[in-house]
């Protein structure tokens, strides 16, 4: 009797230290479960638009549409492209016979549109919106050091990150960028519109 009554605070004791991880990992799993219903997210439309201009003239207009989870952790991404083939560059002391006879070599460049975009809710119907694009872009003729021009065309690429706070139905044009060859300008604008 008195063996047992000793043992039983010990024995209770175990058990509790035991049981404890038991509950943590069930607390901590609702706790991983919990938040995302908890969330208040709201799907909104960000449209990203890529404008190429040379002078007043818009040589390229090209629209990006994403639907995003405003207040979501994660980033909606897009990724789009494509591979051409270019000619290869002949080898050196042989570009006035390369001129006479047809490129027999080619390679393929990846030419892609990349886009994360994330979300985040920031009070008084108002969202800040980040964005990373990356474009590229196949060009025009490039010019030689001998100051002439190749009939190989130019590799373009653009990169801009950013965050840019929107209200609902609101459009900014937020980047505007010149190409160092060809002097066109790129222009990236971006609008929120918030889904009911």
């Amino acid at each position: 009797m008195i063996r047992t009554s000793r043992f039983v605070p010990l024995v209770a004791a175990l058990v509790l230290l035991l049981a404890a991880p038991a509950a943590r990992v069930t607390a901590d799993q609702s706790d991983q479960s919990e938040p995302g219903a908890q969330r208040n997210l709201q799907p909104v439309k960000v449209t990203v638009v890529i404008a190429r201009y040379q002078g007043e003239t818009r040589m390229s207009n090209l629209p990006y549409t994403l639907w995003v989870n405003a207040g979501d952790r994660g980033s909606t991404r897009l990724r789009m492209g494509a591979s051409v083939p270019v000619p290869q560059t002949p080898a050196s002391g042989q570009e006035g016979e390369a001129a006479k006879t047809p490129v027999s070599s080619f390679r393929y460049q990846p030419l892609e549109t990349n886009i994360d975009c994330t979300v985040h809710p920031l009070g008084a119907d108002q969202y800040v919106v980040e964005l990373t694009v990356n474009d590229t872009s196949l060009g025009g003729s490039t010019p030689t050091a001998q100051g002439s021009t190749s009939q190989l065309p130019s590799i373009r690429t653009f990169t801009a990150i950013n965050s840019v706070i929107l209200r609902d139905g609101q459009t900014t044009e937020y980047v505007t960028a010149a190409d160092k060859v060809s002097g066109e300008v790129v222009k990236l604008e971006v609008s929120l519109e918030v889904i009911r």
